[in-house]
C-alpha cells in the first residue's frame, strides 16, 4: 500500500510540474513511442481532400499546419522555414471522425463492464476517431480522469466529451447504474456530475417520466445535456419533457411504435400515422438521434477480435455458439434504420456512434463497421464522411474548431491509401492519424492494444 501511495503522489507531483500540455509533451514517453509526425510545423504536400463539408474533393491539395491547428489550405503552399514536410503523392486527408456513442469499457461476461483505459483509447484514434462523446459510464471517473490525462498530453487519445453514469428507475438491471428512486434523487445526482464537468447526462430504460422531468430541469440548469436509452418512457414523451438526444435512434422507440424488443418481424413503413407523428415530435422538439448501426451476427474480423483479452475472447466465442434470443434481429435493425433516412429527410439531426463495448465489437473498428453499414443502408460514402465529420462536431457544438479541413480548425486529420468517397471501407486502411497536429502509427497503437480488450 506505501509504494501505491508513493507512486500515486510522484505522479501527482509531475502532472503539477508539467501543468501545461506543452510542458507534459516534452516528457511524455509514449511520443516516441507512437509518433511518426511531431514538429510545430508541418506541411502535408499533394493530397487528394475531403473536407468534412460534403464538397467534392479536391486533388493536389496541400495542408499546412502550425502548432496543432490547420494555417493554411491550398494548391501551391511553400513549407516554411523548419516545418516537417510530408509528401502524400495523392493519398487522401479528410477530417478526424467525430463519433456520439462511445464507451471506455467492455462487457465482463457477468452484469458488468470492465473500464478500458489502456488499450481502448490507442484503438480509437488509430481508427481515426480524434473526437467522441462517451455513450454513458459505469466507470465515470476513470473517464474523466483518462479524459484529463489526455488532455494535459500525458497519454494517447481522442478528445473526450463526457457523459455521466446510467441513471436508471429501481427497475435497472447492472451493477453500474445509479439508481434513482425519486425527482429529488434525481435532482442531486444531476447536479453531481454537472459538478464534475460532464457535459451529457444519460437516462436509462426504467426511467418514468417525473424522474426524467427532474433529471432534465436539474441538467439544464446546469448547462448540461440529457440523452437516453429509452424502455419504459416513449420517445415523444421524453421529447416532450426536453430531452436532447436519445441514443441508438429508433431502436430506443419500442414503446411508440410497438415493435418487440428484439425487433424481429419489424417491417418499416414510413408513411405510418405512428411513424409520421412520432418524426414530427422529434423534429419539432429539435431531439437529436444517434444511430448505432451494428451487425451482431457477423464478426469485425480476426485483426479486431485479436484485440481481446483471452478471457473475453473465450467469451465471445461462446455467445456466437448459443446467440441470447433478446439479441437485436439483424434484419429488423436494417428495417428499423430506413426511418433514419425519413428523421433526416423531414429535418431532423442524426449523429453517429459505435457503441463497442461488447459481442466482439472493439472501439475503432467498430465505428468502421458503422459507417460501412450505413452505406450498405443506401447512404452515400460522402454522406457519411460528412455526417461522422462536420455534423458530429456540430451536433458536440464545437463545429467552429474541428470536423473540417480548413483554416483555424484543430488539425485532426486521417490520411488514407484509398479513397474513403468512393468506398467507405478504404478507412480500413489508415497510414496515418493526426490529432492536434501529431501524427500518429495506428499500426503501433494497434500493436500496444492488441489482446488487452475486456481486461485493461
Amino acid at each position: 500500500m506505501y509504494l501505491h501511495r508513493f507512486a500515486r503522489t510522484a505522479f501527482a507531483a509531475a502532472a503539477l510540474v508539467f501543468g501545461s500540455t506543452a510542458a507534459a509533451q516534452d516528457v511524455a514517453p509514449w511520443r516516441a513511442e507512437f509518433l511518426t509526425v511531431d514538429a510545430p510545423k508541418v506541411l502535408l504536400t499533394h493530397a487528394r481532400v475531403i473536407d468534412g463539408t460534403g464538397k467534392a474533393p479536391a486533388d493536389g491539395v496541400s495542408i499546412l499546419i502550425e502548432n496543432g491547428v490547420i494555417a493554411a489550405v491550398g494548391a501551391e503552399l511553400q513549407a516554411p522555414d523548419g516545418a516537417h514536410v510530408v509528401a502524400l503523392d495523392g493519398r487522401t486527408v479528410m477530417p478526424g471522425l467525430v463519433m456520439l456513442h462511445e464507451h471506455m469499457m467492455y462487457f465482463s461476461g457477468r452484469a458488468v463492464w470492465h473500464a478500458q483505459p489502456v488499450s481502448y483509447p490507442k484503438l480509437y484514434l488509430a481508427a481515426g476517431v480524434t473526437t467522441l462523446r462517451t455513450g454513458g459510464a459505469e466507470h465515470p471517473e476513470v473517464d474523466r480522469n483518462l479524459k484529463r490525462r489526455i488532455d494535459a498530453g500525458l497519454a494517447p487519445g481522442p478528445s473526450m466529451h463526457l457523459t455521466g453514469p446510467y441513471f436508471n428507475g429501481a427497475a435497472g438491471d447492472f451493477l453500474g447504474d445509479t439508481v434513482l428512486a425519486s425527482p429529488d434523487e434525481g435532482r442531486a445526482a444531476a447536479a453531481f456530475w454537472a459538478s464534475r464537468g460532464f457535459t451529457s447526462l444519460k437516462l436509462y430504460d426504467a426511467v418514468d417520466a417525473p424522474l426524467a422531468q427532474a433529471v432534465i430541469d436539474e441538467a439544464h440548469r446546469h448547462g448540461v445535456k440529457v440523452t437516453g436509452h429509452l424502455r419504459d418512457l416513449g420517445c415523444a414523451e421524453a421529447a416532450r419533457l426536453g430531452i436532447d438526444s436519445i441514443e441508438h435512434a429508433f431502436l430506443s422507440c419500442a414503446k411508440d411504435l410497438g415493435f418487440a424488443p428484439n425487433v424481429a418481424g419489424f417491417v418499416a413503413q414510413p408513411d405510418d400515422p405512428r411513424v409520421r407523428a412520432l418524426i414530427r415530435t422529434l423534429v419539432d422538439e429539435d431531439v437529436v438521434l444517434v444511430a448505432t448501426p451494428a451487425a451482431i451476427g457477423r464478426p469485425l474480423g480476426d485483426e479486431a477480435l485479436s484485440m481481446l483479452a483471452p478471457q473475453a475472447r473465450e467469451a465471445f466465442d461462446a455467445t456466437t455458439k448459443a446467440m441470447p434470443p433478446w439479441l437485436p434481429d439483424e434484419a429488423g435493425l436494417r428495417e428499423l434504420r430506413k426511418l433514419e433516412r425519413a428523421f433526416v429527410e423531414a429535418g431532423g439531426r442524426l449523429g453517429i456512434g459505435a457503441d463497442a463495448m461488447d459481442f466482439g465489437l472493439v472501439a475503432g473498428y467498430a465505428d468502421h463497421r458503422a459507417l460501412e453499414l450505413l452505406v450498405e443502408d443506401g447512404w452515400t460514402p460522402m454522406e457519411v464522411i460528412r455526417m461522422a465529420t462536420s455534423n458530429g462536431a456540430a451536433l458536440l457544438g464545437i463545429g467552429d474548431r474541428t470536423g473540417r479541413i480548413a483554416p483555424g480548425y484543430r488539425a485532426d486529420l486521417i490520411v488514407t491509401r484509398d479513397d474513403p468517397s468512393k468506398d467507405i471501407r478504404a478507412l480500413q486502411w489508415i497510414d496515418i492519424v493526426f490529432k492536434d497536429g501529431a501524427g500518429y502509427d495506428p499500426a503501433k497503437l494497434r500493436a500496444a492494444a492488441k489482446g488487452k480488450v475486456g481486461w485493461h
